[in-house]
């Protein structure tokens, strides 16, 4: 039984290794990972609190223009994909130009 419950050997699979991060980039995630810690619990506490806050009302507040686009376009959803499609491009533009400068420093 206990067999069955381990992870699967994922040696020989390219799709189940983790992606590889530059050596800056770790350095930059753990240095912003030790100022976070360092403050204390309070300060942790009340910045993961304005953090989930934040996150909370500008999802509701996307849900919100989503509706009304999905209610002013006679329900057309192509309209949300074709936003939801520029979000993502977007995301990944903005990520490679963060990757393309993190390279050069």
């Amino acid at each position: 039984m206990a067999d069955s419950l381990r992870w699967p050997n994922t040696q020989n699979n390219a799709l189940a290794m983790p992606p590889r991060r530059s050596a800056r980039a770790d350095a930059l995630l753990f240095r912003s990972a030790k100022c976070f810690f360092s403050r204390g619990t309070e300060q942790q506490r009340a910045t993961w609190s304005h953090a989930t806050t934040s996150f909370a009302l500008f999802l509701a507040a996307a849900a919100h223009g989503f509706s009304w686009i999905y209610a002013h376009t006679g329900g057309d959803y192509l309209v949300l994909f074709g936003l939801g499609g520029g979000a993502v491009v977007l995301a990944l533009a903005i990520d490679l130009a963060f990757a393309l400068t993190m390279r050069k420093q």
